[in-house]
C-alpha cells in the first residue's frame, strides 16, 4: 500500500468515526512549506469545524511536516 493510500484510508476512517459522533482523541495535521503550525491547526479547523465542539482536553493535535525546524 503507498502512501497517498494508507493517509487516503485513514483519512475515509476519521471522517467516519467523526460522523458517528465517536470521541476523537487525536488529529495529525499537515502542515504545508511556509505554513506555521497554528495556520496548519487552523485550516484544518476550518475544513472540520465539529472538531472545534470537542472539549480541548479530549482531543490532541499533532502536527508533521517534510521540513526540518529550519525549513530544509
Amino acid at each position: 500500500m503507498t502512501a497517498k493510500e494508507t493517509v487516503a484510508r485513514l483519512c475515509e476512517r476519521v471522517a467516519a468515526l467523526v460522523a458517528a459522533r465517536t470521541p476523537v482523541l487525536g488529529v495529525v495535521v499537515w502542515r504545508n512549506p511556509g505554513e506555521t503550525e497554528a495556520e496548519a491547526i487552523e485550516r484544518y479547523m476550518r475544513k472540520h469545524p465539529e472538531l472545534a465542539t470537542m472539549p480541548r482536553p479530549a482531543r490532541t493535535i499533532r502536527v508533521v511536516s517534510w521540513e526540518g525546524p529550519t525549513g530544509v
